[in-house]
């Protein structure tokens, strides 16, 4: 039986996972002989854990079968492709502290065909893993944002998967090599729901034909959530209020508190781990959310217009004000402004434009091109 072919994705548990489940998805269906292993802070953050596997380190090693297929397959493949000695390539090895050595033994257990990255400290650390200990496979940079984090930006990294072409002229006027940056998109595949899948949708809910709002927190569950929660339980039953609290159960506690003291029956409340959360969203007209690339790039797939605030630091503040000036969302300065944004999108044409300029962006094919992209890694370069 033909061992299968490993791609390993280095990603946080902060992070939002829908893409990376979506690649998951996509190989299991279009390219089955891969195995898209997700490694996090709970496979390689947890010092007890580490603690405890690097008693094991040298005998997971050596069983692991996909190294001993390479080995096989390609002769002197390891040491080809580190330029150096096993012996030697685990001493560096063991030069390395934290995190870092920890993803570097993940590398020596899975021995992919490409590494995906999905964030600055994650390219650091795995950067310098491969320079220290001089293996060859290639690692990539999966860019979930609308502009260049140059905390992200590495010369070392072989590939950056990026959303627009201005990020890709940004990466390209910084020295980076033009063919190794990939305009594709997020990893994400939505299309706009009919109008009867919307209306069968707050049916389900149980809520009434006025127009419905989602409120995000993100992945999280950011506490900027409540004080907008609160503005648009004053709007009483002109809206529909949809939240998806994140993994913040405290906070859905507290919104959950509010609703029953308010009497507040056109409200639905979730947090991420809820079956329905994600679903909800194709029963809004409009989207109020903290910054949330992921949730941002679903809404303009979907045809929802977006409200954002409360951006975090300089990289979602860059990433609002580009997407403001293209003309994608409506930025609220404040919480007020959320609610003068809300009636303006759902009562005006705003929110018709801002659904159509999204539209016109994305890429249908994002995600089936983004796997098809980090298969072509196999044994080699991507294909051109």
């Amino acid at each position: 039986m033909k061992v299968k072919d490993n791609i390993l994705i280095v990603t946080s548990i902060s992070d939002d996972r829908s893409g990376i489940e979506a690649i998951k998805r996509e190989f299991e269906k279009n390219h089955r002989d891969f195995n898209v292993i997700v490694i996090d802070e709970t496979q390689y953050g947890d010092d007890r854990a580490a603690t405890r596997r690097s008693r094991n380190r040298e005998r997971l090693i050596q069983s692991v079968p996909t190294l001993y297929r390479r080995f096989r397959s390609a002769g002197t493949a390891i040491n080809v492709r580190t330029k150096t000695s096993p012996d030697k390539r685990r001493a560096a090895g063991k030069k390395l502290k934290g995190s870092t050595r920890r993803i570097y033994n993940a590398v020596l257990r899975f021995a992919p065909d490409v590494i995906v990255v999905t964030s600055p400290r994650l390219m650091h650390e795995t950067v310098i893993a491969k320079k220290r200990t001089r293996f060859r496979y290639p690692v990539v940079g999966l860019c979930e944002n609308f502009t260049l984090d140059k905390a992200f930006y590495n010369m070392s990294a072989d590939g950056y998967i990026v959303e627009n072409a201005d990020t890709k002229n940004q990466l390209t006027a910084m020295g980076y090599s033009s063919g190794r940056v990939h305009v594709l998109g997020f990893p994400i595949e939505e299309s706009p729901a009919d109008v009867d899948y919307v209306m069968k949708m707050k049916e389900h809910l149980g809520l009434n034909l006025n127009p419905t709002v989602y409120l995000s927190g993100g992945t999280i569950g950011s506490k900027e959530l409540f004080p907008v929660f609160e503005l648009l339980l004053d709007q009483g039953n002109l809206i529909n209020v949809i939240v998806n609290c994140g993994r913040n159960e405290n906070l859905y506690n507290l919104m959950l508190r509010e609703a029953e003291r308010r009497n507040a029956d056109n409200v639905k409340l979730y947090v991420s781990a809820d079956v329905d959360a994600e679903d909800t969203l194709l029963a809004a007209d409009c989207i109020i959310t903290i910054y949330d690339s992921t949730l941002i790039y679903r809404a303009f797939l979907t045809g929802i217009p977006v409200i954002a605030f409360a951006p975090d630091n300089g990289a979602e503040k860059a990433d609002l004000a580009y997407l403001k000036d293209k003309g994608l969302i409506y930025f609220a300065e404040d919480y007020n402004h959320v609610i003068i944004g809300m009636y303006d999108v759902l009562q005006s044409n705003l929110g018709k434009q801002l659904s159509e300029n999204a539209l016109m962006r994305t890429r249908p094919a994002s995600l089936r091109d983004i796997c098809t992209l980090l298969a072509s890694y196999y044994r080699g370069q991507p294909n051109a």
